[in-house]
Formats: C-alpha cells, sequence, structure tokens
C-alpha cells in the first residue's frame, strides 16, 4: 500500500521539476517550488492534527507566555508603552490618552509627531512591533512560529520577509526573558 504511493508521489514530482522548469522559462520572475504547490493542497487537512501536535511540543514555554501576557494586557496603554521602552513621540496620545484603549485611527495621531523623511530603525519599530503582539493575546504563539519555521522554504529566511519573521521570534522570547515585573 506505501509503495504505489511513494510511486505516485516521486513521479507527481518529477512531473513538477518538469513543470517548474518550464515555467521558470516562460515566466522569469515566477518561482514555482514543489512546497508552494503542495502547501496550498496538503495544509488545509493536515494544519489541524499537525498544529495539535506542535501546541503539546511546546506547551509549558506557551503556557508561561500565556501567563506572562495576561499580567501585560492588565496594564493601561501609557504603562505598557512605557514598560515596553516606545518612543513618546510614537504613542497615539500626547501623555495621557482620552479613552483606555487605543483607536482604530491611531495613526493619523502618530503621523504629526513624526517627520516624513523619518528614517525608522530597529529601536524605533521593536518596541512598538512588541506592544502590537502582546495586545494581540496570540495564546500559542510559540507553536505557530515553530510550525511556520518547520515549513518555511529556505529562500524565505533572507530578505526583507526573513527579518520580519526573526522580529516574530524576538518578539516571543522578550516575555519570556525579561524577569521583573510590570507595574
Amino acid at each position: 500500500m506505501i509503495k504505489p504511493l511513494v510511486k505516485q508521489l516521486s513521479q507527481i514530482f518529477k512531473q513538477l521539476c518538469v513543470w517548474e522548469c518550464q515555467v521558470k522559462v516562460v515566466f522569469d520572475s515566477l518561482v514555482v517550488s514543489p512546497a508552494g504547490i503542495f502547501h496550498p493542497i496538503l495544509l488545509p487537512r493536515l494544519y489541524p492534527p499537525l498544529f495539535t501536535l506542535y501546541a503539546l511540543h511546546n506547551e509549558k514555554a506557551d503556557e508561561h507566555y500565556w501567563e506572562r501576557l495576561l499580567k501585560w494586557n492588565k496594564q493601561s496603554d501609557v504603562a505598557l508603552l512605557a514598560f515596553l521602552g516606545v518612543n513618546p513621540k510614537f504613542w497615539p496620545f500626547p501623555s495621557a490618552p482620552s479613552s483606555p484603549d487605543l483607536n482604530q485611527n491611531s495613526h493619523k495621531a502618530v503621523e504629526p509627531n513624526v517627520a516624513a523623511n523619518f528614517l525608522w530603525t530597529m529601536d524605533d519599530l521593536f518596541p512598538l512591533f512588541q506592544y502590537v503582539v502582546v495586545r494581540a493575546r496570540i495564546r500559542h504563539l510559540g507553536s505557530e512560529i515553530h510550525l511556520v519555521q518547520d515549513l518555511m522554504e529556505p529562500h524565505l529566511e533572507n530578505g526583507e520577509l526573513g527579518i520580519m519573521f526573526t522580529t516574530l521570534k524576538v518578539t516571543l522570547t522578550y516575555p519570556l526573558l525579561v524577569s521583573y515585573p510590570l507595574v
């Protein structure tokens, strides 16, 4: 039973490789890989049991992360922004917000504080990104990151996407490393 399945899969891969070469010739900028074709087909069916395995594997770290997130999310926006070290000129309100939470148009309040030619550095971006991830309250972020990392194609690890993914991974580890409580 397994041998015919393996034989069929190997034939499909051979056909994909031939098709990939033809596509690369016709569409110079399009990169087709077996993973790029199979992920949309297989992942919808495999994701629930696969994610369950990843969640079980990362259960202890995810639980510690979730406990820290619950503590941090009890804080007001001002307290959390200050704790994470976000530069006050990026806060969507002067020093004290008019409402307890940020509204949907908060980016419009930040724009006047930042010049049009402002160069964003990771020192400015990381605390803001950390704030967004904390407020998003993603319960099994560690499991999600682990799953994506295992399924990600190597060419995506470099460049802008690689930097974004690395930033997300660091955002996960930061709450686990901070040992002092948020007051």
